[in-house]
């Protein structure tokens, strides 16, 4: 284990304490950010030496943006269909029909454009396109007493690009999660083979979103930031990413608000979840891990909510729970604020945190999503019969001591 000192506030020394024994991956997708870069889409399609480019998106993204005529004008004669039925849930039959036009239309390079949604449903269409076998028996177990247990999915994968219009941390993963409607009703499906070989943050792309989506896509990013930055044994690679995209969040959160139509806090939040999502693959322990992942039971059940919303609801009450573990942590995060001149005199980490989403109208409790207290006892046996990747092994599984949860963050 290796020891870096820092500086406290009030010139108060802290051990900021990284461990040297990790995993980090560099994944090896090729980046492209700036104004007009979808015209160069044909190029990257080209370098994968394809020639039937199909691309996936939502109907809202098709509907309401020109973005899929952009694409078709750089690609030509390598355009070879669309399929705009993503969900946010990236539920089976979606991604079944997605399959179906994909295989149709010859498909051999698929194009997600937008957010989470089409990202996650053209990485599902790209699994199920190669692999027999129904998603219940290609998806990752949940073994009591062993941790998670993959099937290895042998079989090519078609590449794939993204073109995003939010920030999403599912950009560069090695799986996808998808949505059944039967227990377990999430299903994880992971191989290696699905990252994408390229992401285009274009300029226009990002500005197609509404604000206010943007700004719920960059708090999912942000709460997950604060909770990695907290917490002891980051490696110096991991520390690195999640201290640069969580500086590149404090700036230019409040820049989208106040400038919504400027894309420049648009590419940069952007980086901001491409960086976390770097950091969050390459866990040290299965302990980096969070115990529970309540978020994802609230975006399910309350059409309403935001993935980050419901983590910016939930993040004061999980920041309690990990309690003196993080003491040096916060205070390296007060620092950060302070450093980003954001006010911290007099005030404890939770309430700078608080203070900062307040001011970019983001919830801090359940009830300001309008959760009711009466479903609290539904989550509760939902969150206990549900594992998902992003559980650790110190996941609670008591649908009481769930429901004190769901109170304390009420």
């Amino acid at each position: 284990m290796g020891y870096v000192h820092c500086q406290r506030l009030k010139n108060k020394e802290f051990v900021l304490d990284f461990t040297t024994s990790f995993r980090y991956l560099n994944p090896g997708a090729r980046m492209y950010a700036g104004k007009g870069i979808i015209s160069q889409i044909d190029r990257e399609v080209q370098r994968q030496g394809a020639k039937r480019a199909f691309i996936v998106m939502s109907p809202t993204v098709n509907r309401e943006t020109d973005l899929l005529e952009k694409i078709k004008r750089s690609l030509g004669d390598l355009y070879g269909g669309v399929y705009d039925g993503a969900n946010r849930e990236t539920l089976i039959p979606t991604v079944d029909a997605g399959v179906d036009a994909a295989r149709d239309a010859a498909a051999d390079v698929i194009i997600a454009v937008g957010g989470g949604s089409a990202v996650c449903t053209a990485r599902a269409i790209t699994i199920m396109l190669a692999e027999d076998g129904s998603y219940q028996d290609l998806s990752t177990k949940h073994i009591d007493g062993k941790g998670l247990t993959s099937p290895r999915l042998i079989q090519p994968k078609l590449p794939n690009i993204l073109i995003l219009t939010t920030p999403t941390t599912a950009a560069d993963r090695a799986g996808v999660a998808v949505r059944d409607n039967k227990r377990p009703f999430r299903l994880e499906l992971y191989d290696p083979k699905v990252r994408p070989q390229a992401i285009f943050l274009d300029e226009d792309a990002l500005l197609t979103a509404p604000a206010s989506l943007f700004l719920d896509t960059s708090a999912h990013t942000l709460a997950g930031l604060i909770k990695r930055f907290v917490k002891p044994k980051n490696n110096g690679f991991n520390f690195a990413d999640i201290r640069q995209a969580l500086e590149l969040s404090i700036v230019y959160m409040p820049q989208l608000i106040q400038n919504p139509a400027d894309p420049t806090p648009r590419i940069q939040l952007g980086l901001a979840a491409l960086l976390a999502n770097r950091a969050e693959d390459a866990p040290n322990v299965d302990t980096d891990r969070d115990g529970n992942a309540f978020y994802l039971q609230l975006c399910f059940h309350y059409e309403h909510v935001g993935m980050g919303m419901s983590r910016t609801a939930l993040l004061g009450s999980e920041m309690r729970r990990l309690g003196n573990n993080i003491t040096d942590g916060k205070m390296r995060l007060l620092q950060v604020f302070e450093s980003l001149g954001q006010d911290v005199q007099g005030k404890d980490c939770s309430e700078v945190i608080a203070d900062f989403l307040g001011s970019l109208g983001l919830p801090t409790r359940l009830q300001e999503l309008g959760i009711p207290e009466s479903d609290f006892q539904l989550l509760a046996e939902e969150e206990a019969a549900e594992p998902s990747v992003d559980a650790g092994p110190d996941r609670m599984r008591d649908v009481g001591e769930l429901i004190e949860v769901l109170k304390e963050a009420w």
